[in-house]
């Protein structure tokens, strides 16, 4: 992010004060078909800051103190909440995928963790998503179609072993799934597949794993995830660069067009976009590196005082060297090495991923729900390990059928 004099003021849209901006003007049918586009530089001046469980309660909760609150403004979000759908609705129809991955949340007081879990998201959070989804869409169709050199984000086509791999473990825990042509359509058919059952987490994991890294480029290819012909990143420029980048090709594109203003560099003078394609798609890999590893050592340090403590979470990973939980509550993930398994000897049956135990036929599969205890935290390999629980007959449980070999 830029610094925060920037980033929560200059730059962002403070209620009852003008600020400079560069809108994306763009015009739907009821069907929500795009009819129009127009870009300018603009001057915003915002009426009202909400948050998103605001314009959930208002929208979708139909919390009737709320509206009365804003009656103002419920003509403009009503209408917004209709294109939303539509925009979502046409989305899903060609083929977007929409998984379901949470985030986590991490409250910290001074130098102690008082929570962690899933980040909330309701339908506000995916109003403002179709909205910039469309303008980024918009965007990219524009400069494409006008032939600018910009930095497209592309998303190819996931590689068919893994698609293969992700079918088998799919097939394991229960879905029945068609053969594939590696299409988007049948990606979010597995998606919908999945939803609202037990592994759903699981398996939308599997399923992100399988493709391949979204990335910056100056060449179009197109976004597999989003089945979108055309698509860039425009609507972030306070905390991405290749948006700015967007940003000043779409100004020099105007300017070209209507001799008004003048031209802006778009990158320094000793650098090309391909060049820049490559360095920003490494950095944003090492972002999100440096973010799993804080949340890592974050997870850590949350359980250290929790020796002993039992939890319940689902098994996100089978290996021959025993199981990986994911925790419900909590967004945190662990292991249950398979030494620890004492009861019976468990052979690793990699096809269908699970172990199964040779004397009791107990078998822990990949997507099960599980009951695990807190064995052992270790802050300096950010390691963390469960020990499956044990019922009164001693026997460990594992929630999913017994099966004979």
């Amino acid at each position: 992010m830029l610094p925060e004099r920037l980033s929560n003021d200059l730059c962002s849209l403070v209620p009852d004060q003008d600020r400079p901006a560069f809108s994306a003007i763009l015009d739907f049918d009821k069907k929500g078909r795009q009819i129009r586009a127009e870009y300018c530089r603009s001057m915003i001046n915002s009426r009202q800051r909400f948050t998103y469980d605001t314009v959930d309660r208002i929208l979708y909760k139909k919390d009737r103190d709320t509206r009365k609150e804003y009656a103002h403004l419920l003509p403009m979000l009503t209408a917004a909440a209709k294109l939303s759908a539509q925009l979502r609705k046409r989305r899903k129809k060609r083929g977007s995928l929409g998984f379901t991955i949470p985030e986590a949340e991490i409250q910290v007081e001074g130098d102690k963790i008082v929570s962690m879990g899933h980040a909330k998201r309701n339908e506000a959070h995916l109003l403002i998503e179709d909205f910039m989804l469309a303008a980024n869409e918009a965007v990219a169709e524009t400069l494409a179609r006008a032939g600018q050199d910009v930095l497209f984000r592309v998303h190819e086509k996931p590689d068919p072993t893994k698609v293969a791999t992700f079918t088998e473990a799919a097939g394991a825990m229960g879905l029945q799934l068609t053969k594939t042509d590696i299409s988007p359509a049948w990606f979010a058919g597995v998606l919908d597949e999945a939803r609202g059952k037990p592994a759903q987490y699981v398996i939308n994991n599997l399923l992100l794993r399988t493709m391949q890294q979204a990335r910056y480029s100056p060449e179009n290819i197109g976004h597999f995830g989003l089945a979108a012909e055309y698509y860039l990143h425009f609507t972030s420029p306070i905390r991405r660069y290749p948006d700015l980048i967007a940003h000043r090709v779409l100004h020099n594109f105007l300017v070209r067009q209507t001799g008004e203003g003048k031209q802006l560099p778009v990158l320094p003078k000793e650098e090309n976009l391909g060049q820049a394609a490559l360095h920003l798609s490494s950095r944003e890999r090492v972002a999100v590196t440096g973010e799993r590893d804080v949340h890592a050592r974050l997870s850590c340090l949350f359980l250290l005082d929790r020796i002993g403590e039992e939890f319940d979470g689902v098994i996100s990973g089978v290996a021959s060297f025993g199981l990986f939980i994911e925790l419900f509550d909590f967004f945190i993930s662990g292991a249950v090495p398979i030494r620890s398994m004492e009861d019976d000897y468990y052979q690793f049956d990699s096809r269908a991923h699970r172990l199964i135990g040779e004397r009791s036929n107990a078998v822990y599969q990949l997507g099960h729900t599980v009951r695990v205890r807190l064995e052992d935290v270790d802050m300096g390999a950010k390691r963390i390990t469960f020990s499956l629980v044990q019922d009164t007959s001693g026997q460990k449980q594992a929630h999913g059928k017994r099966q004979k070999r």
